[in-house]
């Protein structure tokens, strides 16, 4: 399978667009969508580390956007996961497939943020 950040060879590609209504559009577009991911991973670290309600939210949220290496807010995630998940454990089946499916997640969310912000240095 080829790389998906590979940027394919085209005819097509040679020529830029007539204007750069359509880039902006992209950009703009691009962030966000960012933004929206931002919030949500932001959310998820509050409610795993004990946020009960978004009133709450705000230190954890805080505490998080200030870490900007994306493997290091990954594992941020995964451990606050894995104590939040152990707690769950004995009381719900699923729990562990829940963690599961959530490290699955941030391997490929990683992965993708590790590509996008290569490409936009």
């Amino acid at each position: 399978m080829p790389n998906p950040w590979d940027i394919p060879y085209s005819p097509m590609f040679k020529d830029g667009d007539d204007t750069d209504t359509e880039v902006f559009c992209a950009v703009g577009k691009c962030l966000s969508r960012w933004e929206d991911l931002e919030s949500e991973i932001s959310t998820l670290f509050a409610v795993l580390t004990g946020s009960m309600d978004q009133w709450h939210y705000g230190p954890a949220i805080r505490a998080f956007g200030v870490v900007n290496s994306i493997p290091t807010r990954a594992d941020m995630i995964r451990k606050a996961a894995e104590a939040f998940f152990s707690q769950l454990n004995a009381e719900y089946e699923e729990a562990k497939s829940l963690q599961l499916d959530l490290n699955t997640r941030l391997d490929i969310t990683s992965d993708g943020l590790r590509a996008e912000t290569t490409l936009c240095r």
